[in-house]
């Protein structure tokens, strides 16, 4: 195994590292445009899907405000997206841009169901975007102008898959078969009757089974981290649980990274749980 510093950037991030830039190393909206991205006030995310040029914004004041929300977000998507192809190459042209977000909410008041809260330890899923066993890559930056944004850090996939198969046996399929749809009676085991892969609905179950525990809550290891001003970072977000407790004012964008794109695809959680697979449960669901 290479040492920390011999690791490249794409296997310090699947091994669930958190890396920051004190300073954004790409251009960022101006004065001007950050201004007004600090008006646009929203509970919920205000993104734009790159691929569509389409805005999620429901309180939008007008037809121009919507606009310039969409040409800030898209000029934010290009910069961001062309400084992160450099440094991770290994993902650049596989990848599948997903959504650019301005985050105009404090995470400490944001009302929410507690299913959706962003406080609480969890690890990320994409509900209504299915990852097919994609990685989710984010990228954030913090765009308030005094106050830092503060997350904690927990424990790595691997130690959460321990947890979840304390309380859930995992199906032994193989890497496609989980990224094909809940079918027949596993729908009705998993009561999910959505569509979504296998994958999707497994990661979700875990996703929620840990924002509900409250001895998981209250016990699991936190590392504190601060994002002062101006500053970026980058994750896989379904590597590690981790919990935004406060901050208020970020743009983020995330990336689906393909099993065939990863430096070490046995990391991925998609692997671990081919890997976790029990051979038992998938008899019982058939």
């Amino acid at each position: 195994m290479t040492s920390a510093e011999e690791q490249t950037l794409a296997e310090r991030l699947e091994a669930g590292e958190l890396v920051v830039w004190p300073t954004c190393p790409f251009t960022l909206p101006t004065e001007q445009d950050s201004t007004f991205l600090r008006s646009q006030q929203s509970p919920t995310a205000i993104s734009l899907d790159p691929q569509s040029g389409l805005l999620d914004h429901p309180r939008a004041a007008s037809a121009d405000d919507a606009e310039q929300l969409a040409a800030i977000l898209r000029n934010f998507s290009r910069s961001a997206s062309g400084w992160l192809a450099h440094q991770l190459p290994e993902y650049a042209g596989k990848w599948t841009r997903d959504r650019s977000s301005w985050l105009s909410f404090e995470e400490a008041t944001r009302p929410c169901r507690h299913q959706d809260r962003n406080d609480l330890l969890h690890i990320d899923t994409s509900p209504d975007r299915p990852t097919n066993g994609r990685r989710i890559l984010r990228l954030y930056v913090n765009l308030n102008q005094n106050e830092p944004r503060v997350w904690v850090m927990s424990h790595p996939f691997e130690r959460v898959l321990q947890l979840a198969r304390q309380r859930q046996r995992v199906p032994a399929m193989n890497p496609r078969e989980w990224c094909l749809p809940l079918a027949g009676l596993q729908r009705l085991l998993q009561r999910d009757w959505s569509g979504r892969p296998a994958y999707d609905c497994f990661m979700s179950r875990i996703q929620q089974m840990l924002r509900s525990d409250e001895q998981f809550q209250e016990k699991a290891p936190r590392r504190l981290t601060s994002f002062a001003p101006g500053s970026a970072w980058l994750l896989f977000g379904d590597a590690i649980a981790h919990a935004e407790l406060r901050g208020q004012f970020a743009l983020e964008h995330t990336f689906f990274v393909p099993p065939h794109a990863l430096a070490r695809p046995e990391l991925s959680p998609l692997e671990q749980l081919v890997a976790a697979g029990d051979r038992n449960a998938v008899r019982r669901a058939a």
